[in-house]
């Protein structure tokens, strides 16, 4: 249920003013980090690279000023003494600042909070149901370049601010970095709406 609010709230935005909004999908790989804080070890726990896949809507503010609402599915893997899987349901709100002149052109940065939702964790596909904390906040950062009028690649480092781990006495936060290729709907569906005949009579 909670899953599908957040779907609403994001696809919603397109209603805000359709000619600021853009929309689209994204997918990409990414490497993430799980260095050990419990009061043993300090080694880093062993982790992979990754897939991640989402939506988003891309709201222009003001000039070169915008919002990204983006919602991801993303899978981390992680060597304890096993490989554990864990596959989140995130939404980020990012505040992005285009370079160029003209908004949606060019270079741009971005950077914001994150909240997600662990939707599934296994070992060896054997579901892990205590442990692991059910919801992670943190902060995803980083650049990205318009490579037509609709084609986008990003760069992002994304963080944990909280442990993965919900046992007491042991900080395993997850932090890493990665791509993601950005394919923006408007322009590959290309929509508009027909301007009226200024020649037609009633």
């Amino acid at each position: 249920m909670r899953y599908t609010i957040l779907l609403l709230l994001i696809f919603n935005v397109i209603n805000l003013n359709a000619q600021k909004a853009r929309f689209g999908i994204f997918g990409g790989f990414a490497h993430f980090d799980a260095p050990s804080y419990d009061d043993n070890s300090t080694e880093d726990i062993k982790s992979a690279i990754a897939a991640n896949a989402g939506a988003f809507v891309d709201y222009n503010v003001l000039d070169s000023y915008g919002i990204v609402f983006r919602l991801g599915y993303d899978t981390k893997k992680i060597a304890f003494e096993e490989q554990v899987n864990l596959n989140y349901l995130n939404l980020g709100l990012l505040l992005k600042l285009d370079l160029d002149d003209q908004y949606a052109k060019g270079f741009y940065v971005f950077g914001g909070p994150k909240i997600a939702f662990l939707t599934t964790a296994n070992i060896n596909d054997v579901e892990i149901e205590d442990g692991i904390n059910n919801t992670q906040f943190g902060i995803i950062a980083g650049a990205g370049v318009h490579l037509n009028s609709y084609l986008e690649l990003d760069l992002f480092l994304d963080t944990d601010t909280a442990s993965v781990l919900s046992a007491p006495g042991q900080q395993v936060k997850v932090f890493g970095f990665g791509f993601n290729l950005k394919l923006e709907m408007n322009a590959m569906l290309n929509w508009y709406v027909p301007s009226a005949d200024p020649l037609k009579k009633n």
